[in-house]
């Protein structure tokens, strides 16, 4: 029966080419967008969810309106993480990270030029320590 279905779908392909093309290539778009969407959509609901506590870790962005349009930032001004942890009870914690320039590094007699350098607050371990896994940490830090 399966081999008779087969046999009649093959003949319609090959008897009706432009039809056919149309209607597998419709397919083959319809399936590669679905996928491309579900990909995305699974990609945003799991941004940021290894975290233990996800649920309770924000970033602040900031906006610039101007005539061309709305900027998006992932920065603020530096007052604003401690402004907010002091003024607003909910905040438990406020960490500022900063990118910076290359630089070079000199302890005692030990010196390097690194490229990528982190600005943090002296309470950035701490975070980090309650946010990640023991294990998780070991593992970046062992690379």
């Amino acid at each position: 029966m399966l081999k008779n279905y087969l046999t009649i779908a093959l003949r319609n392909i090959l008897r009706y080419k432009s039809y056919s093309f149309i209607n597998i290539l419709g397919l083959a778009v319809g399936i590669a967008s679905t996928v491309t969407i579900l990909l995305y959509v699974q990609d945003q609901l799991s941004y940021d969810q290894f975290y233990k506590d996800a649920d309770k870790i924000y970033r602040l962005n900031l906006d610039v309106k101007s005539p061309g349009g709305v900027n998006k930032y992932a920065t603020t001004s530096a007052p604003m993480g401690p402004f907010l942890a002091q003024k607003f009870p909910e905040f438990k914690e406020a960490v500022r990270v900063r990118s910076g320039s290359a630089a070079l590094i000199q302890y005692n007699d030990i010196k390097a030029y690194e490229e990528k350098i982190l600005f943090v607050d002296s309470n950035f371990f701490n975070f980090i320590l309650r946010i990640y896994s023991q294990s998780f940490l070991c593992n970046i830090l062992n690379r």
